[in-house]
């Protein structure tokens, strides 16, 4: 099995579709390592536009989400809300990193399974 990791990042500042753009790129970097399975939130960007929702509520979902996550990758770019999961993940023990070659690294030679 390999570790389910997150992708957090902005999303709303400075484009939504730019940030969700990179934001997939990044999770097929890590996809296509063999190593990872990533979670990209920025999707909801597609569900919102079908079923809008209060931000807050995304956010509980966010949350409820890490909660499930090996690890959280924090991509660059201010964002209050990828700040915040970064600060569940560190509280709840989840490794947080910052580059997608840590990552990589983590789930080849440090990662064991639950």
């Amino acid at each position: 099995m390999r570790p389910l990791v997150y992708v957090a990042g902005p999303i709303t500042v400075p484009e939504p579709m730019e940030n969700t753009h990179r934001a997939l790129a990044i999770g097929a970097q890590l996809l296509d390592s063999g190593h990872v399975v990533p979670f990209v939130p920025h999707l909801t960007c597609l569900w919102n536009i079908v079923t809008p929702r209060p931000y807050e509520e995304w956010m509980h979902f966010d949350f409820d989400m890490i909660h499930h996550c090996d690890a959280l990758l924090r991509i660059p770019g201010e964002s209050n809300g990828a700040d915040r999961e970064a600060a569940l993940a560190d509280e709840l023990d989840i490794p947080v990193f910052y580059e997608v070659d840590d990552v990589i690294d983590w789930a080849t030679n440090g990662w064991a399974a639950r």
